[in-house]
């Protein structure tokens, strides 16, 4: 008789590095972007671009954590990190956010609460 297998650890995507997309990505799970994605990022939890990421369109999730570039809005439910690398070039809407020296945004930053 099979075994089915059950995952019980958390899921997540990595778009590596030399790696380029087009077109939207959609997800449930936790997706980390060391590559290039032209086209808007959909997660149901956490986002994040690594320091070589580059995302050209908005970002939608509960969490994000940038420390690469990304050109667009992004809405981010619950905390958005912005280490000292990130670049964001675009409007930002979060409940929380956290930002380190050196880090970029050149746009409108909008706190909300839910």
């Amino acid at each position: 008789m099979s075994k089915e297998n059950i995952s019980t650890g958390s899921s997540h995507n990595t778009i590596a590095q030399d790696t380029k997309i087009t077109g939207d990505l959609i997800t449930s799970t936790d997706i980390r972007i060391d590559g290039e994605i032209t086209g808007n990022v959909t997660s149901g939890n956490k986002i994040i671009i690594g320091p070589k990421g580059v995302v050209t369109g908005d970002i939608i999730c509960e969490n994000a954590e940038i420390s690469g570039t990304l050109n667009g809005n992004a809405l981010v439910k619950k905390l958005l990190i912005l280490t000292e690398s990130a670049q964001i070039n675009g409007d930002v809407q979060m409940a929380t956010i956290s930002i380190e020296p050196h880090a970029t945004l050149t746009g409108f930053c909008r706190m909300v609460r839910e």
